[in-house]
């Protein structure tokens, strides 16, 4: 899916302020953008959840859903888009180019075989360490990390080589109960205050990174997910009463949920009946926000690499 807004030389020129609802975050909103476009290319890191990955796979559910969608539509808005994803079969190619223009890399870290993401952690050395010696080839101006663990990958290339980083945790360890290592909490409060910038999801998400983790409010933003318009839209309220017995026409959608124990759904189907779909949330809007943060958290780095530089 694409913006037409999106398309063009002076895509971005536009699109620096964010759709009401989305400066809800103290430190966002208030920041005027950069008058220049300043993030030309972008690493997205995600170990465990390849865009390219069919959604019913046991570890590939919102996650390669999100990255897919962001990466696209950044593609479609100029942004060059690389995505760093570890290999999990010995078939994939290195790298694959899509159709969007986006390029996805099957980093070798561990077994090529799928492994359950709560015993990646061993391997992420090797993952950081191969991330290094490509972004000593390649120049990026931002990675985006998702999940604590490619977290932990950005995290060793900002020490190593100075490139800044944003994070979308996606879930936080001290929120859901799982049975990733007991460092997986240290790691994490290790990320949020090191990164350059943190993407919250929703008020909830920026709360318990400010109240649980100590995040520092002038580096988060709340972007929520984005939605697809073409799998949800409303429905005439005379259908309604047939949506709910089951003899829907064949030409309204039906969306089927996983039920994960820290997921309440019932709060998805409310939502569906307050926010107007159409809104700011259509991931080609939600990515242009995303670009937003990135050029205010790019600029920001460059300003102060350049005061470091003068102070010595």
């Amino acid at each position: 899916m694409t913006d037409s807004s999106c398309n063009g030389s002076n895509a971005r020129a536009t699109s620096y302020h964010l759709p009401v609802g989305m400066e809800i975050a103290p430190g966002c909103a208030v920041v005027a953008a950069p008058e220049i476009v300043v993030t030309e290319r972008i690493a997205l890191i995600s170990e465990h959840a390849s865009p390219l990955a069919v959604v019913r796979g046991t570890d590939n559910r919102g996650q390669n859903i999100y990255v897919a969608n962001i990466a696209r539509n950044l593609a479609s808005c100029g942004i060059a888009v690389d995505v760093f994803t570890r290999r999990d079969s010995p078939d994939l190619p290195d790298v694959l180019a899509s159709q969007a223009g986006v390029r996805v890399f099957h980093v070798p870290a561990g077994p090529a075989a799928w492994v359950p993401k709560e015993d990646l952690l061993p391997y992420m050395g090797e993952f950081a360490a191969w991330m290094v010696d490509w972004f000593q080839r390649v120049r990026y101006d931002l990675v985006h990390a998702n999940f604590f663990l490619s977290g932990l990958v950005a995290l060793a290339l900002k020490r190593a080589l100075g490139t800044p980083f944003v994070i979308t945790f996606h879930a936080l360890g001290l929120v859901h109960a799982d049975r990733f290592p007991v460092e997986r909490v240290e790691i994490e409060e290790k990320i949020v205050r090191e990164a350059d910038g943190i993407i919250a999801e929703c008020p909830q998400d920026y709360s318990d990174l400010t109240r649980l983790y100590g995040a520092d409010a002038r580096r988060l933003c709340i972007i929520p997910c984005g939605f697809e318009t073409r799998q949800f839209l409303p429905v005439a309220r005379k259908l309604a009463p047939r949506v709910r017995r089951g003899r829907a026409p064949a030409r309204i959608p039906h969306a089927v949920l996983r039920r994960p124990r820290h997921v309440h759904h019932h709060a998805e189907v409310r939502a569906f009946g307050i926010v107007p779909l159409g809104n700011q949330f259509t991931w080609p809007k939600v990515t242009r926000s995303l670009a937003t943060f990135y050029d205010r958290v790019v600029a920001e780095a460059a300003v102060a690499a350049q005061s470091r530089s003068l102070s010595r």
